[in-house]
């Protein structure tokens, strides 16, 4: 487990200061070393590695180990952090419309305590939801409800605030479109 935590840290501060071959070796080491509770960690941090070199493809296996373990061990904050990264893989690869088996999946969870990383979470899956079925008003409609939210509670927490941008970004698809931005 101590060398689990090294191995992450290290790739972290590597991440941070630009080293990603190096931040990718130490998770891979991590990987190597962690347990089946630490498993989930190493995948975003893969991913993450895989995103920076536009490596989307690698980048979305990791990203759906890591859905697939957090859905699997009911890892509802987990779930909320890789539905994410889900639907913007898939939006920065124009394939948006791919995120849908992943999208009913998320629907169909059972979280009867959401925090509010869940409701923001929701809020841009149904949206997403609805831009693959052409419901572009519906969709602005809750990408602006998740702006709401996260301006009611960015000082209750911080992380919640970085996602506000994919709400924004998704808003702006949903108009271009339906032909209400120009190109």
């Amino acid at each position: 487990h101590t060398m689990f935590k090294s191995y992450t840290s290290c790739g972290i501060i590597y991440s941070m200061s630009a080293s990603y071959d190096r931040a990718y070796d130490c998770f891979m080491h991590a990987k190597e070393m962690s347990d089946s509770s630490e498993i989930n960690q190493v995948y975003n941090n893969l991913a993450g590695i895989h995103f920076i070199y536009k490596e989307y493809d690698k980048a979305l296996e990791y990203v759906v180990r890591g859905f697939n373990w957090a859905e699997k061990h009911n890892e509802h904050k987990d779930l909320s952090k890789y539905m994410h990264n889900i639907m913007n893989v898939y939006y920065i690869t124009g394939d948006l419309q791919k995120t849908e088996p992943f999208i009913k999946r998320f629907l169909a969870i059972d979280n009867s305590k959401p925090d509010n990383m869940w409701k923001f979470t929701m809020f841009l899956v149904r949206g997403v939801h609805d831009i693959n079925n052409g419901s572009y008003n519906t969709a602005v409609e809750r990408f602006a409800d998740a702006v709401k939210m996260v301006k009611n509670h960015q000082n209750n927490n911080p992380t919640i605030s970085r996602y506000a941008i994919s709400a924004y970004e998704y808003m702006a698809d949903a108009y271009l479109r339906e032909g209400k931005l120009n190109k």
